[in-house]
């Protein structure tokens, strides 16, 4: 699935878990298979005890830790958290020659190699490693060291017996000789890249479960939370339902697992080929069927799901055959992160769980946050998706000036491209076709990447009509995208209005909860004022500043005197409130429309 080490180029696994074409530097005497012990001997210590073995009959191997995970895109150097490391070689300590920040060399290895290594956890995000009293979560990439000269042989995991508590129980979608992998000890990968895209999960864990054309789903939560899980296996049923039934029967893969981390505000998803993590505040959980927090739940989850075929199966070539070590650039993030993000509540509506009204509402607050940001005059979405690893993934007090989401105006670019289809067609084409078209290739076997502009030639091949000027605008360029008149034929009316708080505008946010400013926007008054980010408010008109009322006072054209620390020095500065943008975007059903919006929203022919 990539490309790994010095010498050794590996694809890993495909759709139907069988090992695609390996392309390595082939030795008769590399070892044939890796063995690790996971235990979590003190859990307050925050540390995975790993122990790696292998049989050589080389003289020398290398070892190295990913820097990075798949599906998220920053250099994380995950091998800064080993905190000891040692060899042996039939029993006899050997010494490991560093060559690299996560590479290591071992000389004299013919023979019973052994690594015993810990590994600091306590990162409680979709993408690392977390070990407390209460559970433990591993990704691949952040506990397990390969060999680079057997990443492409069987992996075998065992966990130790002390790693579980009595009243734990233990969850992955490695392959296991237990019929029930909640009990399950010892799990095995045909390869590092299927190890690595398998985390496991360990504690206090409440199961559901239920059943998508024939494929066993579950939903494992780890966390104290009250939440009605027959419910939420229900209605994600109904979502997976719809995702299968775009791309077609039967689920690509032999057994799915929602694994949810339920904390406090973390939020976050992270997708796997046969499961996702997703990282969710407990209000999520515990909300009304009807609630934004509920919807917001379900719209990660379903997000996770789709990418099961977009990114996991269709894969971008520069992604897929990328090395773990260095950075991958690629300009079609916009495709998969934002047709994922368009397809994410599109199939809460096609399920039911979502009403058309609602999902119009939640479209309406994807413009307005799209518009506030003045940084999509400056970056196109092709040039959004190559910065990925050192703007997206980045992100400064500058960023909604500077930048453009993939994830956001790539879900509205892909909207659009859906409805362009639709309105040059007659109906009879969709993004949807596109979406079908590109699981048909994957699944005969006739395409198993996607190179840069295999997306556009793919559309190009299947629409009525020349396509290519709306890339050039919608996605290398930077004008503004007439969603208007997408969405007006498809009988939605699109209007613009100011906020209706603050009754003035200042133009800078604060963090939350405190008196520190967070953004100020670009040719706002707070700018001409010359407020910057990090300056922390002290004083409004004199008064001990109070966000609450401060903030929302006054009219426009009124000079405010503001005092500020920077850099603990106190300035005076002269705001002149003014008109506030009309920058919240308004969606409406027009009459006479019904049948469009019906075969656009619920996906009927």
């Amino acid at each position: 699935m990539w490309l790994w080490g010095g010498v050794l180029h590996i694809t890993g696994y495909n759709a139907m878990h069988t090992n695609e074409t390996l392309h390595v530097n082939p030795s008769l005497n590399a070892p044939t298979a890796i063995h690790y012990h996971l235990a979590v001997p003190a859990p307050e210590q925050h540390l995975f005890h790993v122990e790696l073995r292998l049989s050589s009959e080389l003289d020398v191997l290398h070892f190295s830790m990913p820097d990075w995970i798949p599906g998220s895109y920053l250099i994380r150097d995950y091998a800064r958290h080993i905190v000891t490391l040692e060899a042996s070689v039939s029993g006899e300590p050997v010494a490991l020659e560093k060559q690299s920040k996560s590479r290591w060399r071992l000389a004299n290895a013919r023979g019973d190699v052994c690594l015993r290594y810990t590994v600091y956890a306590f990162d409680q995000s979709v993408r690392g490693a977390f070990v407390d009293h209460t559970r433990w979560f591993a990704n691949g990439v952040c506990v397990f060291l390969s060999c680079e000269e057997a990443t492409c042989v069987p992996h075998r995991v065992q966990v130790e017996p002390a790693a579980l508590s009595a009243d734990w129980s233990l969850v992955t979608t490695l392959d296991s000789n237990h019929a029930d992998t909640a009990v399950a000890q010892v799990f095995c990968a045909e390869n590092y890249a299927q190890l690595i895209d398998n985390p496991l999960m360990a504690g206090k864990l409440t199961r559901y479960d239920f059943d998508v054309y024939g494929v066993t789903h579950e939903v494992v939560v780890s966390g104290r939370v009250q939440l009605d899980g027959k419910r939420i296996a229900r209605d994600l049923k109904a979502v997976c339902e719809c995702h299968v039934q775009l791309f077609g029967e039967p689920p690509p893969m032999p057994r799915y697992v929602f694994m949810v981390l339920a904390g406090g505000e973390r939020a976050g998803g992270l997708e796997h080929c046969n499961c996702t993590v997703l990282s969710v505040p407990r209000t999520q959980l515990q909300g009304a069927p009807d609630s934004e927090d509920y919807t917001e739940f379900l719209s990660l989850a379903s997000h996770e799901y789709f990418h099961a075929w977009l990114v996991k199966r269709i894969r971008p070539r520069a992604l897929a055959e990328a090395s773990l070590d260095r950075e991958a650039y690629t300009q079609m993030l916009w495709v998969f992160e934002g047709i994922t993000s368009y397809y994410d509540e599109l199939a809460l509506v096609r399920a039911g769980v979502l009403s058309a009204a609602q999902y119009l509402e939640r479209l309406a607050k994807l413009l307005t946050r799209v518009q506030r940001g003045s940084g999509r005059g400056k970056q196109s979405l092709a040039e959004s998706s190559f910065d990925a690893w050192t703007r997206f993934y980045k992100q400064d007090e500058n960023a909604a000036n500077a930048i453009v989401s993939y994830y956001a105006k790539g879900a509205l670019v892909a909207m659009c491209l859906d409805l362009s289809l639709r309105q040059r067609s007659d109906g009879v084409l969709s993004l949807d076709t596109v979406m079908r078209k590109l699981w048909q290739g994957v699944s005969d076997g006739s395409t198993d990447s996607l190179a840069e502009g295999d997306f556009e030639a793919l559309v190009q091949a299947i629409a009525p009509e020349d396509m290519q000027p709306f890339f050039d605008q919608a996605v290398r360029g930077t004008e503004e995208v007439p969603y208007d008149h997408y969405l007006a034929a498809q009988g939605v009316s699109m209007r613009w209005r100011a906020s209706d708080a603050p009754l003035a505008w200042t133009g800078f946010s604060l963090r939350p909860g405190t008196a520190t400013v967070a953004v100020v926007h670009e040719a706002s008054p707070a700018q001409r004022a010359g407020l910057s980010p990090n300056d922390e408010l002290c004083a409004w008109q004199g008064l001990r500043f109070e966000a609450s009322v401060n903030e929302a006072e006054g009219e426009v054209g009124e000079a405010v005197i503001v005092h500020v620390f920077r850099d603990n020095e106190l300035l005076e500065l002269t705001l002149r409130r003014a008109e506030p943008p009309a920058d919240v975007c308004i969606l409406e059903s027009k009459a006479g429309f019904e049948d469009r919006r019906d075969q656009w929203l619920l996906g009927h022919a």
